[in-house]
């Protein structure tokens, strides 16, 4: 039986190449497949690690936004609390600057009852 085109075809290009190189290429190939999965769990550790590390640092962000939500609420009372003994005036003009010995204030204004009898109320 004679062959046919296609073997044929196919007979000659396998003879066209060289073993030599096609096991060349297999291992070139198996080379770049072992640095290929080398790196894959370089960069799977590197993703774990990177994850535990942001969970940390998230944690740590929470804490800190929540101690500077807390110390602008302390701020806003303590400013608060100056306007109300200040008469609402500005800082600095000394209109409403107490003097702290007599309980009166610099101005010659009378200190107000921060309990509720005058204008201003501490929470």
């Amino acid at each position: 039986m004679e062959p046919t085109a296609s073997q044929v075809f196919c007979g000659r290009v396998l003879g066209m190449v060289n073993a030599e190189d096609v096991n060349a290429i297999i291992l070139a190939q198996k080379n770049m497949l072992d640095r290929f999965e080398k790196t894959n769990e370089m960069l799977l550790n590197f993703n774990n690690l990177s994850s535990v590390r942001m969970q940390q640092m998230s944690e740590r962000f929470l804490h800190h936004t929540r101690t500077l939500v807390e110390m602008k609420k302390d701020l806003d009372s303590i400013f608060r609390r100056i306007r109300c003994e200040t008469g609402g005036n500005g800082p600095g003009d000394g209109r409403g600057a107490l003097d702290r010995g007599t309980g009166r204030s610099v101005g010659g204004y009378e200190k107000e009852n921060l309990l509720g009898e005058g204008k201003c109320m501490i929470e």
